[in-house]
C-alpha cells in the first residue's frame, strides 16, 4: 500500500542494540533517535546446559517469561505507550499478528545438553500491520528516549525451581527498526501521520491485565470492565488452568456486554471463537489464546468507528465476560489508540 509521505526517507535498521542478560536485573534498550517507528522486532536467545544427570522440569513458555514488564517507553520513561506483562504475552500476540510463523522455543528437559534457544516478538503500531504504514507509529522525531525496557527473570522462571539446568548466556536483540524520517519538513510529518490542527495524533496505548477466578462461573458471570477513554483495536487473551498453563478448557464462553445487557461481541464458545479467528488469520489455533478484533468483529456503530475499533467513550461500561468451567486466570492485553499531543497548535493560515 502507498502511503501519502512526501519526501520522506523510509530506513530500515538491523540489529541496532542488544541487553545482555543479568538475572533479576533491569535492562534498557536504545532505539534510533529522530525516527518515527512503525515496526520493530526483537530476539530472545538462551544459550543453557542441563544437569548430566537429572533432568530439569520445563516450564511452559520459560524461555519467553525469562524477559518481564516489558515496555516501549519515551520522556525518560514518562511516557510508556507500549508495555506486556512479559515476553510470553508479546509473543504469543505477536503470532497472531505474523500468522504463527514466529519461534517460541520451549526450554529442554533432556540430560546432559547445551545449546540456545530462541524466541521472536514484534511491535506494530499500525492497524494494518504493514511495516510502512505511519499511522499510529511512534513519534521519535518529535519525542524523545525512545528505548524499550525490562526486567530479566531467573533460571526458576524457565525450569521448575531453576533445577538442573543453568542459564550460560542471554541476550534480548532488537533485530529490526523500521520507521519514516521527515527531517524538516513538519507539514508533511502532520499530513502523514495524521496529526490535527491542535497538534495530536493518534498513538497506541497497550494496557494488561492479570485476572484470576476461583471456581467455575456460569453464564457469563465472570466480568472484567474494559479501559475507558480509548478506542480499543484487539482484545488478546491468554486463558491458563490452576497451574499456569495455557488451557482451552477453563473458559467455555465469551462475550463482550455493555452495562444495559447488550452483547456487543458474542456471545461465543470459547473453541469456536478460536477456530474462527485462526481460520481468518490462516493459522493454526493456538492453546489458550484468542484474538478479539474490534474493527473486524465489533460492527455496531453504537459502540464501535469503522475502521478504528471499539471506542469506549461513546457507551457507558463495557465489560469483558466469561463462562468458566474451573479455577483459572487470563492475561489481558487491550491494544488500544487514543490521542496525544505532540506538536504545537497549527498556526492559522
Amino acid at each position: 500500500m502507498a502511503y501519502d509521505v512526501g519526501k520522506a526517507d523510509f530506513r530500515i535498521t538491523k540489529v541496532i542494540s542488544t541487553a545482555t542478560y543479568t538475572e533479576n536485573q533491569p535492562f534498557s534498550l536504545k532505539l534510533i533517535q529522530g525516527i518515527n517507528i512503525t515496526y520493530l522486532k526483537l530476539r530472545l536467545k538462551m544459550n543453557y546446559t542441563t544437569n548430566d544427570t537429572t533432568a530439569p522440569t520445563a516450564i511452559e513458555d520459560g524461555v519467553a517469561k525469562l524477559v518481564k514488564n516489558l515496555r516501549l517507553q519515551y520522556d525518560g520513561g514518562a511516557k510508556t505507550p507500549i508495555r506486556v506483562i512479559n515476553l510470553q504475552q508479546l509473543n504469543l500476540y505477536s503470532q497472531h499478528l505474523r500468522q504463527g510463523r514466529l519461534a517460541n522455543d520451549q526450554p529442554p528437559e533432556a540430560t546432559g545438553e547445551t545449546g540456545t534457544k530462541y524466541v521472536d516478538a514484534v511491535i506494530v503500531p499500525s492497524l494494518s500491520t504493514d511495516k510502512q504504514d505511519p499511522r499510529y507509529c511512534i513519534p521519535g522525531e518529535v519525542v524523545s528516549g525512545v528505548e524499550i525496557v525490562g526486567t530479566w527473570g531467573n533460571a526458576a522462571d524457565v525450569w521448575v525451581d531453576g533445577a538442573n539446568a543453568t542459564i550460560n548466556s542471554a541476550t534480548l536483540e532488537v533485530t529490526m527498526e523500521a520507521g519514516w524520517s521527515f527531517g524538516p519538513e513538519e507539514e508533511e510529518l502532520r499530513r502523514a501521520l495524521a496529526v490535527d490542527d491542535q497538534g495530536n495524533v493518534y498513538m497506541p496505548l497497550w494496557q494488561t491485565r492479570s485476572v484470576q477466578w476461583n471456581g467455575a462461573y456460569d453464564g457469563l458471570g465472570f466480568a472484567i470492565e474494559l479501559p475507558t477513554d480509548v478506542i480499543i483495536r484487539k482484545i488478546f487473551i491468554v486463558a491458563k488452568d490452576s497451574n499456569a498453563k495455557r488451557s482451552d478448557s477453563v473458559i467455555s464462553e465469551v462475550a463482550v456486554r455493555a452495562a444495559d445487557n447488550v452483547d456487543v461481541y458474542g456471545v461465543l464458545d470459547w473453541t469456536v471463537a478460536q477456530k474462527q479467528k485462526a481460520e481468518e488469520l490462516e493459522m493454526n489455533p493456538v492453546t489458550g489464546c484468542l484474538l478479539i478484533d474490534c474493527v473486524e468483529d465489533i460492527r455496531d456503530r453504537r459502540f464501535a468507528i469503522a475502521k478504528a475499533g471499539l471506542v469506549t467513550t461513546k457507551v457507558g461500561k463495557l465489560y469483558l465476560r466469561f463462562s468458566t468451567t474451573a479455577a483459572g486466570s487470563a492475561d489481558l492485553l487491550f491494544d488500544c489508540i487514543r490521542k496525544v499531543k505532540i506538536l504545537e497548535a497549527a498556526k492559522a493560515k
